[in-house]
């Protein structure tokens, strides 16, 4: 079995890649991951400014102080990720027929085939 080597990146020499999860990335997606209970969440960066617009939780990751092009070079090329990423483990999928059982009289489901364009889930939402 083999060992994974340390990075030998600039600002964290100690770091170690790659890691399981995936990154969510932007203010309002970090602060709700946080937020998530169900959420298992292990590596939080930020620029100090997205951080001083953060509360964390109990139990939410240290937050490690980056600059924007540390946090670029995380992230998928041309991620707008406004200062702020979290390395979070994905929450478990559920089927359809769970959800159905498990919400309440009053809930809306909206089911989305191919919509590739953010600003037309967006749209969607709003109606």
């Amino acid at each position: 079995m083999s060992r994974r080597k340390p990075l030998k990146t600039k600002n964290y020499p100690q770091a170690v890649a790659p890691m399981s999860g995936q990154w969510l990335f932007g203010l309002h997606t970090v602060k709700a991951a946080l937020a998530n209970p169900r959420r298992h969440c292990m590596r939080l960066v930020a620029t100090r400014d997205a951080l001083a617009e953060l509360t964390l939780p109990p139990g939410a990751p240290q937050a490690e102080i980056m600059g924007r092009e540390d946090i670029d070079r995380l992230l998928p090329p041309g991620a707008v990720h406004q200062g702020i990423a979290l390395r979070a483990e994905p929450l478990p999928e559920r089927d359809l027929a769970s959800l159905l059982r498990d919400s309440g009289p009053d809930a809306i489901f909206v089911i989305l085939d191919r919509a590739n364009d953010p600003h037309n889930v967006g749209a969607v939402l709003r109606s």
